[in-house]
């Protein structure tokens, strides 16, 4: 197997560059400065988890658009890749803080926002959801926000819980 690191870098400062990159946040890829950290997107663009996927939620950014430029496009699909990243966060803390949820099948559908054009809520507030249920579980607020949206596994439309 090839090491990825570069060469002439010594074997502690591999085992510690290897940890730092295990410990950064996935979902961080823009920071909030506006620069780019060195980040590979883990899922592919058709990849369905929770219902949605960055095709789809691409789609629904650019629907408003009916001649997107190509660079509207690729901010879209940037766009997109962020948003999915933490949805796909935010339904796996779900799946086990809330079991009787199909998280990982329709999870999607408890983070859609009726309130926007696009039906999505901003990368800011998916953050927030995102970190008041990591560090408070089933006592926070998007905990008991959100476990009311889900359809419960292997019922149908109208077995949403409340």
């Amino acid at each position: 197997m090839r090491d990825p690191t570069p060469p002439g870098v010594a074997r502690s400062q591999k085992t510690t560059a290897a940890a730092k990159t295990a410990t950064r946040p996935r979902s961080r890829r823009t920071q909030r400065n506006g620069a780019s950290s060195s980040h590979i997107f883990p899922y592919q663009a058709d990849e369905v988890i929770g219902g949605d996927s960055v095709n789809a939620i691409k789609s629904r950014l650019l629907a408003k658009t009916p001649s997107p430029s190509f660079y509207e496009i690729e901010q879209a699909r940037i766009d997109a890749q962020d948003r999915f990243e933490v949805n796909v966060e935010i339904i796996r803390q779900m799946d086990p803080l809330h079991p009787e949820g199909d998280w990982l099948g329709r999870g999607a559908r408890a983070l859609e926002n009726p309130h926007t054009a696009t039906g999505e809520h901003s990368l800011e507030k998916l953050h927030t959801l995102f970190s008041d249920l990591e560090s408070r579980g089933v006592n926070s607020e998007s905990f008991s926000q959100l476990k009311g949206k889900v359809p419960l596994r292997g019922g149908g439309d109208e077995h949403f819980t409340t």
